[in-house]
């Protein structure tokens, strides 16, 4: 009922498209959401270091992992401009980003990892990726 689903008695060939407030709150709360943006976030951060820093490479490719699709010139930059917000966030509060990363001690590359662990925590709460059409 959280995600709108149909029942499973009978066949539906196409879901609904829906978003509920339960929905977000699901992804942004469920233990298993976050420790799944958590491992997203950390290949996103090393893959992000491997191209020395080209957050729009890796906002490209984030996109593409979880919308499987060619993201538009617009998402990539939109993204790019959370990561950075993210990233001065942390940088502020390293604790904060220890917390978001489940990390007992302080590490060079928390912020970093704390960032892409929120930028997949928005994408896995995108509509696109929760519902199929």
């Amino acid at each position: 009922q959280t995600f709108d689903a149909p029942s499973g008695e009978a066949c539906v060939a196409q879901r609904d498209v829906s978003n509920t407030a339960l929905q977000a709150l699901s992804l942004l709360n469920d233990p298993m959401m976050l420790e799944i943006a958590q491992a997203l976030g950390k290949n996103l951060a090393a893959f992000a270091r491997d191209r020395e820093d080209d957050s729009k490479s890796a906002a490209r490719h984030a996109l593409r992992r979880v919308l499987t699709r060619h993201p538009s010139p617009n998402e990539v930059s939109a993204l790019t401009e959370f990561l950075a917000r993210q990233r001065r966030r942390f940088a502020a509060d390293p604790t904060s980003a220890r917390r978001v990363i489940n990390a007992a001690d302080a590490a060079a590359d928390n912020v970093e990892w704390a960032a892409w662990t929120s930028v997949a925590r928005a994408l896995f709460s995108l509509d696109e990726a929760v519902t199929r059409n």
